[in-house]
């Protein structure tokens, strides 16, 4: 019933509808265990700069540094401390191609014993939260989550 409801619409509002649909979509990265990247999304070039062919074959750590060092799966699942970080929304610093840096939110899925990826990694922008100085972050000189 729905398709065909959306079948019987104008062209141009079909369009419209699915250029919706696309901006909508976040950004999804499809990683081995090891962090290597297997495929990517549109939205994915396009907050990030790289085309799907230059980031596959590339460590996640291409796109976010503080990655570089860290054990994505552990055993059957997803590394339980960047699980945690990722569950309170602790942000992470994406780095686009042109060097600019991107605020974002990661949220780790693990696959099932399949060949080929095991992780699916949805990536989600986020723009900075504005908060009043809190006393306690000018005596550790304004550390923040972001800066992981």
């Amino acid at each position: 019933m729905l398709q065909e409801t959306a079948g019987a619409l104008p062209e141009n509002h079909a369009h419209k509808r699915h250029s919706a649909t696309e901006k909508a979509s976040p950004a999804t990265l499809a990683l081995d265990e090891h962090g290597f990247i297997h495929h990517c999304n549109g939205p994915t070039e396009r907050m990030f700069g790289h085309s799907c062919s230059e980031l596959k074959g590339r460590h996640i750590s291409t796109l976010f540094p503080q990655l570089a060092d860290t054990e994505l799966v552990c055993g059957e699942h997803v590394n339980p401390r960047l699980k945690f970080l990722c569950h309170c929304g602790t942000p992470f610093r994406g780095i686009r191609k042109d060097g600019e840096t991107v605020l974002t939110e990661l949220y780790l899925n693990k696959l099932g014993s399949v060949a080929g990826p095991s992780l699916v990694v949805i990536v989600r922008s986020v723009e900075p939260r504005l908060q009043a100085p809190r006393e306690s972050d000018s005596r550790i000189g304004g550390a923040s989550a972001a800066g992981l």
